[in-house]
């Protein structure tokens, strides 16, 4: 059939109405919950403001710690991300690969300090970047300290793989407990003093160091696929 051409507009506003719920949906795809929060927690892009224990968190957001303050994060596949005071992380690339798992999960630390804990995804869908650095991870547990100029990444346990986004993209591997990197523009330098996140932050703020898990039994098996609630928080565990 023919359409007026006098409709057209009118057809057009109608399509961009019915794909809003659509791109508002893809905006707010729910990535994990808070599992810690103390002190000044808040989201710093988009619609700001203060994030409570058990509060949900999205893909493309931005999250920062205030002085004093702590927080610690568990996404949809059990990774934790624990934050140190004054830090600052972009929660971006996350692409589901199904209800429990990412295809990918990438993370960009912007400041501060963290704990970076891997959970069941395949391996090589976790990236995490700062100003300075890549960090590839196989079953790991990282302390991480960064900043505009440096990167310091020890590793805690499993292995991981660090490469230097400037001095000719050296890429250091991490493979025994203690190891650590210091990456700036001018490349990686190895037998550095670690960075603990335990003792940095753990001392004064105790469960940013736990670990916890999705409690999966509150969603009947379901997970969040960015159109539901976020399973509950279960029982830590170290």
């Amino acid at each position: 059939p023919v359409i007026d051409p006098t409709f057209r507009p009118a057809l057009l506003a109608l399509a961009l109405l019915a794909a809003a719920p659509v791109v508002a949906a893809a905006e707010e795809t729910r990535i994990g919950a808070a599992a810690l929060v103390e002190h000044d927690v808040r989201r710093a892009d988009g619609p700001k403001g203060p994030i409570g224990s058990g509060d949900p968190i999205f893909r493309d957001e931005i999250v920062e710690t205030g002085a004093g303050a702590a927080a610690r994060f568990v996404f949809a596949d059990d990774t934790n991300l624990a934050m140190g005071p004054s830090s600052r992380v972009v929660l971006d690339r996350f692409v589901f690969d199904d209800s429990r798992t990412w295809a990918k999960a990438g993370v960009g630390l912007a400041k501060g300090a963290f704990r970076f804990t891997t959970g069941h995804s395949p391996k090589e869908a976790y990236e995490i970047r700062t100003g300075t650095a890549t960090i590839g991870v196989r079953g790991t547990q990282l302390s991480i300290a960064a900043s505009a100029s440096s990167t310091t990444v020890t590793l805690e346990e499993g292995a991981a793989r660090v490469c230097g986004l400037g001095g000719g993209g050296r890429c250091t591997e991490l493979t025994h407990p203690g190891d650590t990197v210091i990456v700036t523009a001018q490349g990686n330098r190895t037998g550095a003093r670690p960075f603990s996140f335990p003792q940095t932050v753990c001392s004064k703020s105790p469960d940013a160091c736990t670990v916890s898990f999705v409690d999966r039994r509150s969603d009947n098996g379901g997970g969040d696929n960015g159109s539901g609630g976020f399973p509950e928080i279960g029982r830590a565990h170290v």
